[in-house]
């Protein structure tokens, strides 16, 4: 601080009185802060930090004014940082939301700007959000499956914690694999209201697998469970059996009576290969009945 005194002298060389002091600080304003840089953000607060300006002015920097807008109402939040240059914006402030997109800039005090009522230059001014990851899409489910196609379902999220309190709407994202069990390399749909996917003209008995994540203002959520469809329908019915053999049987050599069969295999297997064959038999009344369980035999 430096105290400054005049008085005037005329052309007789007569001088005047002193006049009053006048205390003067040798400096200027501080120049900008760095922009504010993210520590941490979601639902609950928004920790952000910047650097302190290139230039303080001449004098040390004695604080900081933080200036918070809520962009939905332009509501304001002025903060004073005294001897740090980073703060916590949380649930336990007045005027924090989730769901919300905040704008934030950072302007230095020092001796100068406190003491002549001045103002440093402004930071660039940095968006944040007090949102967080959208949760992960529940399950995937198909129907009206054929050999060659099906229709993939799922459901939105639907509350705001389910979308990490987001200020843009989740974007839904479905992708296969190379029906091969290899990389997902096709995106299917991305969407951000469609709640299923039709595919058609695939390969009869191939298996592909599907999977599916959601993007916010924030990032993306973990993928879903794997969904695998095998492509396959019902098969054609056989052929009716051929006969073989057969015996009326003798109760004297205690031969009992049999009739001995033969079929093929479907014509049509729709996609699936055959893993065996259930016989069945009746007499002229009565009903069929299970006679030979083959199921897990193709022969």
């Amino acid at each position: 601080m430096y105290r400054f005194r005049l008085k005037a002298h005329n052309a007789i060389g007569l001088e005047s009185e002193f006049s009053t002091i006048q205390y003067m600080m040798a400096g200027t304003t501080p120049s900008a802060p760095g922009v504010p840089m993210l520590i941490s953000q979601s639902n609950m607060l928004i920790e952000f930090y910047w650097n302190e300006p290139f230039d303080n002015g001449g004098t040390s920097v004695t604080s900081y004014e933080v200036e918070i807008v809520r962009v939905t109402d332009t509501n304001v939040k002025s903060i004073t940082v005294i001897n740090a240059n980073r703060y916590q914006y949380s649930s336990a402030t007045l005027g924090f939301r989730a769901g919300e997109t905040y704008h934030v800039r950072v302007r230095a005090r020092n001796f100068i700007t406190e003491y002549y009522t001045l103002y440093g230059t402004w930071s660039a001014t940095a968006t944040f959000y007090s949102s967080i990851l959208p949760q992960t899409v529940s399950s995937l489910t198909y129907d009206n499956l054929s050999k060659v196609g099906s229709t993939i379902r799922w459901s939105l999220l639907s509350s705001e914690a389910q979308k990490g309190y987001s200020t843009s709407i989740p974007v839904y994202t479905l992708e296969m694999d190379d029906c091969k069990n290899g990389a997902f390399q096709n995106v299917l749909l991305v969407t951000t209201s469609a709640t299923s996917y039709t595919i058609s003209s695939l390969t009869p008995g191939i298996t592909c697998r599907y999977r599916m994540k959601v993007d916010n203002i924030i990032g993306t959520s973990p993928y879903s469970d794997i969904l695998s469809v095998h492509y396959a329908e019902v098969p054609a019915a056989p052929l009716a059996p051929k006969y073989v053999s057969r015996s009326g049987g003798d109760v004297s050599i205690d031969l009992s009576p049999f009739i001995t069969i033969e079929w093929e295999s479907p014509f049509e297997t729709n996609g699936a290969p055959i893993l065996g064959f259930i016989v069945e038999m009746k007499m002229n009344t009565g009903s069929f009945a299970k006679a030979y369980d083959g199921s897990s035999n193709a022969l």
